[in-house]
């Protein structure tokens, strides 16, 4: 008898088990309302969760300041003029206007809004990472826990200019540059051959331009972040990453897609499950459901919390601020070494930035 087998069985005892441990409850006596400061990819993937729960969730506000995402989202969920700001400053000057936030400003503007908005005792949901800074992490952690609100938080060597290839020269930008039709990482064929000539003008191309056409997407390649060359960037991400979970009973292994390979030790079989038929929505949208998941235990938790819903199996939020500062202050430390050559030990990195 062979150890491992390649026979896929149906997925129905895994698919059960899971259907029953984030059950879905009954809806609280009214929508949670919901705030979105940042109307880009992320904040309005968060925001169509509303749509497809509306007993369960509201967007009643919007903070943005690009006009044409801001109107839109406006358009789509019905916001009174009286809850549309350009700047989140405008609205936090306001008195609380919903339940939750949703924060998915750019990374490097997170720390200031997310202090404020738990200050005035909103739920957050904020956009990863953190803070970019170890000190934006600190400041992040302690407002909400003072503030005692639930709280969700999101959590290289090939790519740099000294492997970039000779025959590209000084080529910054992909549309300028001699061997863009050869290169694997060109931006031209990524977001033009690849996607707007099959007649794709959803994501990817939406992210580089708010009006997905070929004057604005070429235009926006050639003047910004999207067409510079990978081995010309700023960049200072892992090349390749492998998230690989184990657990006592077995392993599960993900496409990225639409399915994940889950292998029982005990049984020594495989199933093929479908976050799909999981989460009983079709269209998944943004990370093969993982979008819809996370705003869904995120909106579930402020009903228990808000409502005291008795039919909840457990609190669907099972880390936090604290746990989120964990992961980034581990990442900035292996940063640092990166950057100094020296091998540093966390715990002296967390005394160098005073941390208990």
């Amino acid at each position: 008898m062979s150890w491992f087998t390649d026979k896929i069985e149906q997925p129905n005892p895994i698919v059960n088990l899971l259907k029953s441990k984030q059950a879905i409850p009954s809806p609280p006596p009214r929508p949670i309302t919901v705030s979105i400061v940042g109307a880009g990819q992320r904040g309005t993937g968060y925001a169509y969760y509303t749509i497809l729960e509306p007993q369960w969730a509201k967007v009643v506000a919007v903070a943005e300041p690009v006009d044409i995402r801001r109107n839109r989202m406006v358009k789509l969920y019905n916001i009174p003029e009286e809850n549309v700001f350009k700047d989140w400053k405008e609205m936090i000057e306001r008195p609380k206007l919903s339940d939750a936030v949703v924060i998915a400003t750019l990374d490097d503007l997170h720390v200031e809004p997310a202090v404020a908005f738990a200050n005035k005792k909103y739920n957050i949901l904020l956009e990863k990472p953190m803070a970019i800074t170890v000190e934006g992490c600190k400041k992040i952690t302690k407002a909400v826990t003072e503030n005692e609100k639930i709280s969700s938080f999101g959590n290289l060597v090939h790519f740099n200019s000294k492997n970039k290839p000779k025959e590209a020269g000084d080529a910054k930008n992909c549309l300028e540059c001699k061997i863009e039709s050869t290169c694997p990482y060109s931006a031209k064929k990524i977001y033009i051959d690849n996607c707007y000539k099959k007649g794709v003008v959803s994501w990817p191309v939406n992210v580089v331009t708010d009006i997905p056409d070929i004057e604005n997407l070429t235009n926006a390649l050639k003047n910004g972040p999207y067409g510079r060359c990978v081995y010309e960037c700023d960049n200072d991400v892992a090349d390749n990453q492998v998230v690989n979970l184990e657990f006592a009973n077995g392993e599960i292994e993900g496409d990225g897609i639409n399915t994940i390979m889950y292998y029982n030790f005990l049984t020594r079989k495989k199933e093929l499950l479908k976050p799909s038929e999981i989460l009983g929505v079709n269209n998944l949208g943004g990370h093969a459901g993982g979008d819809l998941a996370l705003i869904r235990s995120f909106i579930y938790s402020i009903g228990e919390s808000l409502f005291d819903l008795k039919d909840i199996n457990s609190s669907h939020i099972k880390t936090g601020a604290q746990q989120t500062f964990g992961s980034h202050l581990f990442a900035f430390a292996v940063e640092h070494s990166r950057k100094t050559g020296n091998t540093i030990n966390i715990e002296d990195f967390k005394k160098m930035w005073g941390i208990s």
